[in-house]
């Protein structure tokens, strides 16, 4: 990640400050090195910052993303129940009529039957 390898750049840089690290042939100034570990120890620290703001906007861009994600399944639960509670009530009123069908199908087979075995005891 880029705000761990900031984070140990700094690290390194600030122990390299701390040791005062130098050359074996650096012909500086101990103020000229100094000021360079300084200066690159502020360009570290700026790079983390840039680092850890833009794990901010990432982590808030998650957010963001989780939320919508979170409306949008809320949104299909709530259209789910209503696709159920209008089958239930679809179901319950079709049911009778159907039952009636069935009925006046079951009667005029009856009555099929019953002409069928007339026709059959008359011959």
């Amino acid at each position: 990640r880029k705000k761990d390898r900031a984070s140990a750049a700094l690290k390194a840089g600030l122990a390299k400050r701390e040791a005062g690290a130098g050359g074996l042939f650096d012909f500086r100034s101990q103020a000229e090195k100094e000021q360079e570990a300084d200066k690159h120890l502020q360009q570290l620290m700026a790079a983390q910052s840039e680092a850890v703001e833009e794990f901010d906007v990432c982590q808030e861009q998650a957010m963001v993303m989780h939320s919508c994600a979170q409306v949008a399944a809320d949104s299909l639960a709530g259209m789910l129940c209503y696709v159920d509670f209008a089958l239930r009530r679809m179901l319950h009123a079709t049911l009778p009529r159907c039952a009636l069908a069935w009925q006046s199908a079951s009667d005029s087979l009856r009555e099929t039957a019953l002409r069928y075995r007339g026709r059959a005891q008359e011959d």
